[in-house]
């Protein structure tokens, strides 16, 4: 009751002050200064996710298959130097016994692993280590094949030499000295094939050194050098043998003149042999060992035709 007395007195009041409002709503009322429509900021570009890394289990078997690949390696340069050491040099062209093709077996395995560490390498790392053990695998590959032929061609110019000290005929003598031809051309391939090899490779195991390496390529070296030169020896020497038997039958029919000139130029030959085989011989290293024996046989044996040579012509000029 008394809030309703109270109302119908105010109501008066507040009709005449609605009335005023009413009056200056009619005004037109100021119109609100339009503020400026922010600028739309900048969505930022969704990031990729960044890749996860190989897990602890990928890398460990990533190290495992290097480390199988490594053995492996080990174990041919091993069978290498038939198991006596894990020095490459021990290993020379008059090395007897050496089994190039149990080399290769052990190196066909070791492909094998380098095959399956590199698909199983997770790091770069571990990459780079597999592309090592690659190289390293060329060049005990290429290695293996060089030191076979360089011991196979040893053993043809003693022959050789035998087969013409010996008088033996044509076809003896021609078989040993292809022989040893073919061991001449069939060993610059793998020697070209190690000299491009990156020595830095060889450091991917613990069994041959950079070091070690290098002085095994000089060995090569010389050791191929000294053979293509007692090649060339070998075939002045039963060349101008077969010259000097002419000269003895255009003795025995009377043609001196012939057999002056034939023998003249046999010596010519047989000279220019001599001195190739004593620059040898005064400067062989002792890398090439191998050969020191072989270069002191040839050398003599050349100084015995030009001997001959020397009495064939002195002979037909006394007619």
């Amino acid at each position: 009751m008394h809030r309703r007395a109270l109302l119908a007195a105010i109501a008066p009041l507040t009709a005449g002050c609605f009335g005023t409002t009413q009056g200056r709503s009619d005004e037109p009322a100021d119109t609100p200064e339009p503020t400026d429509t922010p600028e739309p900021t900048d969505t930022p570009e969704p990031t990729d996710t960044p890749e996860p890394g190989p897990s602890e289990d990928e890398r460990r078997a990533g190290s495992d298959a290097i480390v199988e690949a490594q053995n492996q390696l080990r174990e041919a340069v091993y069978i290498y130097t038939d198991g006596v050491s894990a020095d490459l040099l021990d290993v020379s062209a008059e090395t007897t016994g050496f089994d190039d093709r149990a080399v290769l077996l052990k190196l066909s395995d070791a492909q094998t692993a380098i095959g399956e560490a590199g698909r199983a390498a997770t790091t770069t790392e571990q990459t780079e280590t597999v592309e090592s053990l690659r190289e390293l695998h060329r060049y005990l590959t290429q290695a293996t094949d060089l030191q076979a032929w360089l011991i196979d061609g040893r053993d043809a110019v003693l022959n050789a030499y035998d087969a013409i000290d010996d008088g033996d005929d044509e076809d003896a003598v021609e078989s040993e000295l292809d022989a040893t031809e073919e061991a001449v051309e069939n060993a610059s391939d793998p020697f070209e094939a190690i000299s491009d090899v990156d020595s830095g490779s060889m450091d991917a195991i613990d069994a041959i050194g950079t070091d070690e390496y290098e002085a095994k390529q000089r060995q090569f070296e010389v050791e191929l050098d000294a053979l293509e030169r007692l090649e060339t020896a070998l075939s002045t020497i039963y060349s101008q043998r077969t010259q000097l038997e002419d000269a003895r039958d255009d003795i025995d029919d009377g043609d001196y003149d012939s057999a002056e000139n034939t023998a003249d130029r046999a010596s010519d030959e047989l000279d220019d042999a001599i001195d190739d085989l004593e620059d040898l011989e005064e400067n062989l290293s002792s890398e090439a060992d191998a050969f020191e024996d072989p270069i002191e046989d040839v050398l003599e044996l050349a100084r015995d035709y030009e001997d001959e040579a020397g009495s064939v012509e002195d002979e037909a000029q006394s007619q």
